[in-house]
């Protein structure tokens, strides 16, 4: 099925940061414009940028913090970041 074609699709912004943008395609300084089927989650924008599902990452969809399974609608802007992890909690 044509995505690009269908009246059931939608359009989203993909902001990867960090780590993340190594899955954005060239020349794009990691933002990504793409076209899903309607009802698409923030999981299909993770498989369709390759992004393994063991990579931990923090989301957010139009400035809220969201799972992987928060619905898509036409216009939403996402961004992924990669799960921060560490620090010596030593306190300096």
């Amino acid at each position: 099925m044509d995505v690009a074609n269908s009246a059931r699709s939608i359009s989203v912004r993909v902001s990867l940061f960090a780590a993340l943008r190594r899955y954005a395609p060239e020349d794009t300084d990691g933002v990504v414009d793409m076209t899903l089927l309607a009802g698409s989650t923030v999981a299909a924008v993770r498989e369709a940028l390759g992004i393994p599902a063991e990579t931990e990452i923090i989301v957010g969809v139009d400035g809220d913090q969201a799972g992987e399974d928060r619905a898509l609608h036409d216009g939403a802007r996402v961004v992924l970041f990669n799960a921060l992890s560490g620090g010596s909690g030593s306190g300096g």
